[in-house]
């Protein structure tokens, strides 16, 4: 199984990382993974990215000629939210399965275009990683098996403070990227979903409770 990973920011690498433990503990279900090669935002910090300690074959110059390697069968992007749109919409024609992480979009309208784009026998998932946790699994096994009666009621939290933080630098999740909204709400809906059930509907608010933050210095 041929990987091509566009963006290799500390997802980027968090995946590379957890690819190489599935050659060595599941080698029986997935024989011979490997990363085929990686793009970012520009072709210079892709040739900075250090190849050989993340075993990957070569660095693309553009998404691309990434897309046109016809060997590699399988796309995770890790991009920022703004650029999910169009490279997913890329991997879709080039006949790719793929793999990317929330959200899938920033807008309603991006999020259908992408949906009918699909095409059939082709793999396409989000990355919701809470789904696997030992402790996820357990209330889910709970739940199915009615362990704790029929639910009645369910309320969820997302304990995830670091956007509280008034010294916390303006970034792209900040500015276009949707803001903790876009960055956090995907996994509590998505545990919802998956814990109870379809959501049907939803209802929200928001405040900006920081109106000023630092510059990103980077």
């Amino acid at each position: 199984m041929k990987i091509g990973l566009i963006g290799f920011g500390f997802m980027g690498k968090a995946f590379a990382h957890s690819l190489s433990s599935i050659n060595h503990y599941y080698k029986k279900y997935i024989p011979n993974v490997e990363i085929a090669g990686v793009v970012t935002s520009s072709f210079k910090s892709s040739k900075k990215i250090d190849l050989k300690k993340y075993n990957i074959n070569r660095a693309y110059i553009d998404i691309d000629h990434l897309l046109e390697n016809e060997d590699i069968g399988s796309i995770y992007i890790a991009t920022p939210n703004t650029l999910h749109h169009e490279q997913l919409l890329a991997a879709i024609e080039a006949n790719k399965n793929i793999l990317c992480d929330k959200p899938l979009a920033i807008n309603p309208e991006e999020s259908k275009r992408i949906i009918k784009s699909q095409r059939p026998n082709m793999i396409y998932q989000m990355m919701f990683e809470y789904r696997n946790f030992p402790a996820i699994r357990e209330i889910k096994y709970l739940i199915e098996n009615k362990k704790i009666g029929d639910l009645i009621n369910f309320k969820a939290s997302y304990l995830h403070g670091s956007y509280l933080d008034i010294e916390r630098p303006m970034s792209w999740r900040l500015e276009e990227g949707g803001g903790s909204v876009s960055d956090l709400a995907p996994h509590i809906i998505d545990l919802c979903n998956f814990l109870v059930g379809d959501i049907t509907m939803i209802k929200g608010f928001k405040r900006n409770i920081i109106s000023k933050r630092l510059k990103n210095k980077n």
